[in-house]
């Protein structure tokens, strides 16, 4: 997503609070248009699964040969869980980008958005996708290795994966995902940390944006809702069911406190996790290509997928 795309976005919200005109804004693109990265195929591609129309777009590394299968990731959009879609060339790069480091297929969900659809609806999805990956012999899943599974978390769809793991949790499923990343993950707590405040000119905050999805998400029942785990992860009983976790936070960012309080709980509960909070960087700066701390991120990463068995790429030092 360009600045100028950003901008209107943010300007919609301001001149009309809806999140139907807000998305009008929003171009997507189809596969043919978001460019392409070497050794990277991806489709828009959909699946009807435990009730659901499930839309999709697969990013699968080419060559591989018939028999051979490789990690597999789901990946969810960001968008404050009300607007953006995988069809977004952010969306896209950051999917191309994994696919291509870690030679894993990458599954990015086009989940239900509110205001039309109220939470549980997108974490519903999620948590279909993922149980359809775990147990369906659907032929797209011929060349994932399902014991190689792990969940892709960023902004707004942070709770909804970390939503996903207790909701695989309630079903004895936790232990089939192997490892989870969330970038600059929204984990819906009040506006009660620090850097909601101190943060007031990121187009996080510019009016109140993270209130608006709130709003949209959760209605009248916003502040009971928002105690759920499986909204914020910072109210479960406990998290050690927790695969290890790779989490990459920003210092110039609303919710950087919301993340070091998910670390600190992470490893209180016993899970392994690595935390960065990069330096001169905004919300969501993982789908800049242009910047350094991208780089920085994407390596980080990678290193965290190959020290846990989940980078089939050969590694940089051999």
């Amino acid at each position: 997503m360009d600045l100028f795309q950003r901008y209107l976005i943010f300007r919609g919200i301001k001149d009309f609070g809806k999140p139907e005109i807000v998305r009008s804004f929003t171009k997507v693109y189809p596969t043919t248009e978001c460019g392409t990265a070497d050794g990277v195929e991806s489709k828009d591609l959909e699946i009807e699964y435990m009730g659901l129309k499930l839309k999709f777009r697969m990013f699968k590394p080419t060559g591989l040969k018939e028999n051979e299968q490789v990690p597999v990731s789901v990946f969810l959009h960001a968008g404050g869980l009300c607007v953006l879609s995988p069809a977004i060339k952010s969306e896209h790069y950051i999917c191309q980008q994994i696919c291509k480091l870690s030679k894993c297929i990458v599954f990015s969900v086009d989940y239900r958005l509110a205001p039309e659809n109220k939470w549980p609806a997108m974490l519903d999805d999620a948590f279909a996708f993922s149980k359809w990956v775990i147990e369906s012999d659907h032929e797209l899943l011929e060349q994932c290795n399902k014991e190689k599974f792990w969940l892709f978390g960023i902004s707004g769809a942070g709770s909804i994966t970390t939503g996903t793991m207790l909701k695989l949790k309630e079903e004895g499923l936790e232990k089939k995902v192997k490892a989870m990343v969330l970038v600059c993950p929204w984990l819906q707590v009040t506006p009660e940390v620090e850097s909601r405040y101190s943060e007031k000119w990121t187009y996080l905050t510019y009016n109140n944006f993270l209130d608006w999805c709130q709003v949209c998400l959760f209605d009248k029942e916003k502040d009971t809702l928002l105690e759920n785990p499986l909204i914020s992860p910072l109210k479960a009983e406990t998290l050690e069911f927790f695969p290890p976790c790779c989490l990459v936070s920003a210092d110039r960012d609303p919710i950087r406190d919301e993340i070091y309080l998910l670390k600190k709980k992470l490893k209180k509960d016993g899970v392994p996790v690595i935390y960065k909070k990069f330096e001169h960087s905004v919300h969501g700066f993982i789908g800049k290509p242009f910047l350094e701390q991208t780089k920085l991120a994407f390596d980080m990463i990678e290193k965290f997928l190959r020290e846990n068995d989940l980078n089939e790429t050969k590694n940089k030092n051999n």
